[in-house]
């Protein structure tokens, strides 16, 4: 045996002694790598898992995560309450649901290194909260949140829960409050089957966790019987520690500007024990995670209690799965990763045996369907350690990336054997919805030897009215604090699960098992070489009416104004039909109709409408509609493509609808305006909208043009930190203002105190004071 691979041997024996710090490779962003597979082989002797909850994306602990799965081999996962809506954008323009979208997806990424699942409720981010009674008012505590939170728990089943935050004042953000303290709540509420009993007639199960700790407070950190997780301690199959993980994962959160360097050293994360079942094996004070809980096999056993006498074959069967499970560790060489296939064989099918011995018992405690949850899940651990040791690769490639209802596609599946270790499949299939239609075109399933492919080459054809890929979550009402759903069943999801996914049944040696793959499509892009996406289903044509909110002041004179409109065609062959918009009665609206051909798919045309307002309007708040007919068929929405390199791209929905506000505003004539953009900005759009005549002021204007030509120079939303050129002008800025001129300058973040750019000394605490009271009255 090679000395590399004695190495790597011992460094993985040494998992199996009591102090348990295992040293595992992460999923790597490609989810490639002999790490991998360690990290899948340690975990198989491993029966324990983690939830860690927070109010807000870029809440959750990084680090300690990375420490609980990737060190500590344990499930762990991650609860949002809600999706950051409220908050800003550095990346882009995106705000409100579209900066919900964008976060979602970086939870995801950030995911990717740590391994968590990731779960949300449906609280809406509405914005700085200075108290939890605020947040749990508005969140609908009982009904709503505490019936998420539970849920997730019910749905996760952790042994441990960490709670980001205490539920108290020192919390500050009111939303951090409401976390910690529906975290607290739903730590014992998720065990009595007397709350929320609907989820238990739909088949969740009640569950409780045994310990229940709080981090991320002074309190916590000052504490002498907190708990000091070593998340600095460096792992060789990962060549960095469980902090630098951490960081790598949570600068994912980008548009949060919450890049970091990945710090190496000694780090600590210091929790406290609040809360907890107590059993013979609580030990006085912890000294880790899961101290007190048993996280092996045998817990099974023990999980049915005195009816475990009655089934003595099912302890030891699990005795076999799990002394199997541990020489797969043993015989794993990473030159080979076949050699830890025959153990692994040898635990699946000990499994399989303890399963079936358990469910065909007459066993009928409350216990009995929690140890077959646990069985389950264990057994896609060793189904992912067989398909990682012979190098299985599972592709379900669709020929398009966007495809439109009533259409039809290729979809290749394509199962590959990259060990010498013969596989005979069974089937190939893609699983899909009702009224989708399949039929095979070309199919291969002999027995693959090494680098050899099984294939099945499909047509799909969709319905016309197949469903669009899109939030499963929306707001009724733009105030809404809380989403509503499609089905209870989707409820804590990043996302609605694929309508399509491939699935490949085989066998190696004796044992059948199954996998599983998302439907991508594969591109290369000649500067950054393949690009993978997830097909999506998207309507024919998508309409985008501009503007989506339009100001109309009372004291202009001005009747007519345009209102252009944007169809875009998404379908293959020609598309035609009439467009036309929905005004208010006593609106006129020239053209009536305008009739749309496009001949291929990305055509996009704009199609021009004057609207004529009466002549004595009221004030108030009216809406016009856009609405395009096609085949009979009519299409009210568009949608926004919300694509960065670091997430998957998605889309965000809306109405074809342009929300006109009749106000009496008062307004100087002939106002000119200077703004400096900043990040996520549609001021200058806003004050446009009053009747302002409002020019983007780039580096050169700053530098030399005439500033006094403005009546107010505006700086948009953290421009200081975005526009490097304003902070290094910001002397012709206070110039500008010393001649008379008027400067407003929009939120800035600690950036501003660094610069003092203002024409006094000034400064902004550090943690800052809110004084934002969305509810106070404007006044004149």
């Amino acid at each position: 045996m090679s000395r590399p691979s004695v190495l790597l041997l011992a460094i993985l024996a040494f998992v199996l002694l009591p102090r348990a710090l295992a040293d595992a490779a992460p999923e790597s962003p490609d989810g490639k790598g002999p790490g991998r597979l360690a990290q899948a082989l340690l975990r198989l002797p491993v029966v324990a898992s983690l939830l860690y909850t927070g109010a807000h994306p870029d809440d959750e602990n990084n680090a300690l995560l990375s420490y609980a799965g990737q060190g500590l081999h344990a499930r762990t996962a991650y609860l949002s309450l809600n999706r950051g809506e409220g908050g800003q954008n550095l990346i882009g323009a995106e705000l409100y649901d579209g900066i919900g979208i964008i976060r979602t997806e970086e939870l995801l990424a950030a995911r990717k290194f740590d391994g968590a699942t990731q779960y949300f409720t449906r609280a809406y981010d509405f914005g700085f909260s200075k108290s939890a009674e605020e947040a749990l008012t508005l969140w609908n505590r009982n009904d709503t949140l505490l019936a998420d939170v539970v849920r997730i728990i019910r749905t996760f089943r952790p042994d441990v829960v960490v709670s980001g935050f205490a539920g108290t004042p020192a919390d500050g953000h009111g939303q951090h409050q409401a976390a910690g303290l529906m975290t607290r709540e739903a730590f014992r509420a998720a065990a009595d089957p007397k709350r929320f009993p609907d989820q238990i007639k739909a088949c969740l199960r009640p569950w409780q966790a045994t310990k229940l700790y709080i981090g991320n407070t002074r309190a916590t950190f000052l504490a002498s019987d907190s708990l000091d997780i070593p998340v600095g301690e460096y792992s060789p199959i990962l060549d960095r520690s469980f902090r630098e993980l951490g960081l790598a994962g949570s600068s994912m959160h980008r548009s949060q500007d919450m890049g970091a360097i990945q710090m190496q050293g000694p780090a600590t994360v210091k929790i406290k024990l609040t809360d907890r079942i107590s059993g013979p094996a609580s030990p006085a004070r912890d000294t880790a995670l899961f101290d007190g809980i048993d996280t092996s096999f045998m817990r099974l056993v023990a999980m049915l209690g005195t009816d475990a006498a009655r089934i003595p074959a099912f302890e030891t069967q699990l005795r076999q799965t799990d002394a199997a499970s541990r020489r797969a560790i043993r015989d794993y060489r990473p030159f080979e990763p076949s050699s830890a296939l025959p153990a692994t064989l040898e635990a699946l099918r000990a499994l399989r045996h303890a399963r079936q011995t358990l469910a065909q018992s007459g066993i009928d405690n409350s216990a009995k369907k929690d140890v077959l949850f646990l069985l389950d899940l264990k057994e896609q651990d060793m189904v992912t350690v067989i398909r990682l040791s012979l190098g299985l690769l599972f592709e379900v490639l669709a020929g398009d990336e966007t495809v439109t209802p009533g259409s039809s596609f290729p979809v290749t599946l394509q199962l590959l054997n990259r060990s010498h270790i013969p596989i005979t499949p069974i089937r190939l299939r893609l699983d899909i919805p009702d009224r989708w239609t399949v039929v095979s075109r070309f199919s291969n399933l002999d027995r693959i030897g090494y680098n050899e492919w099984a294939e099945d080459s499909l047509t799909v054809s969709l319905p016309i009215d197949a469903r669009l890929t899109r939030p499963y979550w929306r707001r009724d009402d733009l105030n809404a604090p809380w989403v509503t759903t499609e089905s209870d069943s989707l409820i804590g999801l990043p996302w609605r699960p694929p309508d399509m996914a491939g699935y490949a049944r085989f066998v190696v040696e004796d044992v059948e098992m199954e996998i599983s793959g998302s439907v991508q499509f594969r591109y290369a892009n000649p500067s950054f070489g393949e690009i993978r996406r997830e097909i999506r289903i998207i309507p024919a044509l998508s309409i985008h009416i501009m503007p989506e909110v339009a100001v109309v002041p009372l004291t202009d004179k001005r009747r007519s104004r345009a209102f252009p409109v944007t169809l875009r065609n998404h379908a293959r062959g020609e598309t035609s039909g009439v467009l036309r918009l929905q005004v208010p009665a006593g609106w006129k609206v020239i053209p009536e109709t305008a009739p749309f051909t496009f001949t291929e798919k990305n055509q996009e045309a704009t199609l021009s409408f004057t609207v004529e307002t009466p002549e004595k309007l009221a004030p108030g708040v009216y809406q016009i509609r856009a609405v395009a007919e096609h085949n009979g068929k009519m299409y009210t929405e568009g949608f926004r493509e919300i694509a960065y390199p670091h997430i998957e791209t998605r889309h965000q929905y809306r109405e074809a609808v342009s929300i006109v506000h009749a106000l009496d505003i008062g307004m100087a004539p002939d106002l000119k305006v200077g703004y400096v953009m900043g990040v996520g900005d549609d001021v200058p759009e806003a004050i446009r909208q009053l009747g302002a005549e409002v020019r983007l002021l780039d580096k050169e204007e700053l530098a030399s043009g005439d500033l006094n030509r403005y009546d107010v120079i505006v700086a948009g939303i953290r421009a200081y930190e975005a526009r490097p050129d304003l902070a290094a002008l910001n002397h012709r800025l206070l110039e500008y203002v010393r001649t008379g001129g008027t400067f407003i300058v929009q939120y800035n973040q600690y950036v501003f105190n660094t610069g003092q750019f203002g024409p006094y000394p000034a400064s902004i605490r550090m943690p800052h004071d809110r004084v934002t009271d969305e509810n106070a009255p404007i006044e004149r």
